[in-house]
């Protein structure tokens, strides 16, 4: 763990909430109490940040305050040293975009500190070194970073700045089709993709990424569903 980064790892459980602090040099942890209110929190931020209405309402951003107040404030004194946080959620935190938070000076977590997720602190063991140094390729999509018909998903206005900076092969706009993707794929390995995508609890090969609504009237064309990555 590089000496600048904190693993903030979450484990929920009936009436607590248990996360803890790994660093490079120290181990520690913070209980904080779990409630069905905070639940109800995180599930409505949730289903209102699917509305292309609500990003910025008064709704969401009290859903966001109160997160940030249970989740975070307790952690702030621990995380003082750090600018990058790798999230591990649990649970119903899995629904929270920890970078949406908003503390008392409101101000985004996302100013505060570059943050990834991961699943498990397993998964972050360093593959053996490999003997000799490969050339990996990158496929970068940005198809929401402009224009797009009216009714299709909202505009995400920083993903071509996201892509710009990739040695690669880049595809903004609307030449990020899933077409395209489906064709050039397969003769890259590193995929960047900067674009919306849902995961469906209830019907999970119902998930998808979305590429550039080619066609607006059937969303469905343009979104890569799990059945299409399996092939």
């Amino acid at each position: 763990i590089p000496g600048n980064s904190a693993i903030l790892s979450f484990h929920v459980g009936d009436t607590n909430l248990l996360c803890w602090v790994i660093s490079k040099n120290k181990l520690d942890y913070v209980k904080i109490p779990y409630s069905d209110s905070l639940v109800t929190h995180i599930m409505e931020l949730n289903r209102e940040l699917q509305s292309n209405d609500a990003f910025n309402t008064t709704s969401t951003r009290t859903h966001a305050r109160i997160l940030y107040r249970h989740l975070i404030q307790p952690l702030e004194e621990k995380l003082i040293p750090f600018d990058q946080l790798m999230i591990i959620p649990d649970d119903e935190l899995s629904y929270i975009p920890f970078e949406f938070l908003i503390d008392s000076s409101d101000q985004y977590l996302i100013k505060k500190f570059a943050i990834s997720f991961n699943y498990s602190c397993s998964l972050l063991k360093k593959p053996p070194a490999q003997k000799q140094k490969r050339n990996y390729s990158i496929l970068a999509y940005a198809p929401y970073s402009g224009d797009v018909p009216p009714g299709s998903l909202p505009v995400l206005p920083a993903s071509k700045k996201e892509v710009e900076g990739l040695k690669g092969m880049l595809l903004i706009g609307n030449r990020a089709t899933k077409e395209s993707f489906i064709q050039s794929a397969p003769g890259f390995n590193i995929l960047h993709l900067a674009t919306h995508a849902k995961a469906n609890d209830k019907e999970p090969l119902q998930s998808y990424i979305a590429f550039y609504p080619v066609h607006p009237d059937s969303p469905a064309k343009d979104r890569l569903y799990i059945p299409d990555i399996y092939s």
